[in-house]
């Protein structure tokens, strides 16, 4: 299913890709937590954030050369690849601060999988006679804690390398 998911989003992104340039992408949580970048709303979601995309440099003007002149003159004005610090600090602080909502997030939903595996974990069903079946009726629950855990450490571990 997550597949599938995936599938229709690549082919809704490219057969709308004009009509997503100039849209604003937002990040929303989807009704099963899960974090979604789009940029029309999402059925049972809620926005978080939206983020305005960059517009792309105007092309330069350049006189009717010859193919051979063009090419080189494109290999003279290429761009350093380098950004301004302001730019760049702006860009880390913004990254920061996607990293920071997306920790507390994380944490929230860890605590709120831990509670709900407590729940679980102090009932006992009838048909459960054998302890086996109380440990695989608790392993998703175990799951979704160790899987937001791991998120958890992704993401510190991913604030700790930024600037």
């Amino acid at each position: 299913m997550l597949m599938d998911r995936k599938i229709w989003m690549i082919v809704a992104l490219a057969a709308g890709l004009p009509a997503a340039s100039a849209a604003d992408i937002c990040k929303y949580t989807d009704e099963d937590g899960r974090i979604v970048y789009s940029t029309v709303p999402i059925k049972n979601g809620k926005k978080l954030a939206c983020f305005k995309p960059s517009a792309p440099p105007p092309a330069p003007e350049v006189p009717d050369e010859q193919p051979s002149q063009r090419s080189e003159r494109a290999v003279e004005s290429a761009p350093s690849g380098r950004v301004d610090s302001a730019t760049q600090a702006r860009r880390d602080g913004d990254r920061r601060a996607i990293l920071k909502d997306e920790l507390a997030r994380e944490r929230q939903l860890l605590d709120e999988a831990q509670k709900r595996f407590e729940e679980e974990e102090a009932v006992r069903y009838g048909d459960e006679r054998n302890y086996q079946r109380v440990l695989d009726r608790l392993k998703p629950f175990q799951d979704r804690i160790n899987q937001h855990q791991r998120n958890i450490d992704s993401i510190t571990k991913e604030l700790e390398n930024t600037r």
